[in-house]
């Protein structure tokens, strides 16, 4: 086994780029959470304070006249779902690869942890990705 591809967590140059991933993970998930947070809010309000605005508009607009009032409620509320647990594995992401500062060599054990929350990225997306095509080919034919 050549070991000379392998990665080397202790390397300043791999560290920084770590810690940088870490930094700009946890930004992003700051500011995804918020906005979903928002998001969140703002779909409760207009459910519970404005239901006949709501049926109105869907009644109104040739696109979504087609849609089921309910499908479209359902699948709001399961991307902000989804947004904010992606976004709280982000954060997870970002906190462990940031670490104690860009000098600090990280462990493989949290290296490995780091990734598995990725790994969990990757996989709610591409699930729902594929949950919402099928759904959208579903409505498309009824």
């Amino acid at each position: 086994m050549n070991h000379t591809d392998q990665i080397n967590l202790g390397d300043p140059i791999v560290r920084h780029a770590l810690y940088e991933a870490g930094k700009w993970s946890r930004r992003i998930a700051i500011i995804s959470g918020i906005l979903l947070g928002l998001a969140a809010i703002g779909i409760a309000i207009a459910v519970l304070v404005m239901p006949a605005f709501l049926n109105e508009a869907f009644l109104e607009n040739p696109m979504l006249a087609s849609m089921s009032p309910i499908y479209l409620g359902v699948m709001y509320v399961a991307t902000v779902i989804i947004g904010i647990y992606v976004s709280i594995k982000l954060f997870q992401f970002g906190t462990i690869l940031k670490g104690n500062g860009p000098r600090q060599a990280l462990s493989n054990t949290a290296t490995n942890e780091a990734f598995s929350n990725f790994l969990n990225i990757l996989k709610v997306y591409a699930i729902f990705s594929v949950l919402s095509l099928v759904a959208n080919l579903v409505m498309m034919f009824l």
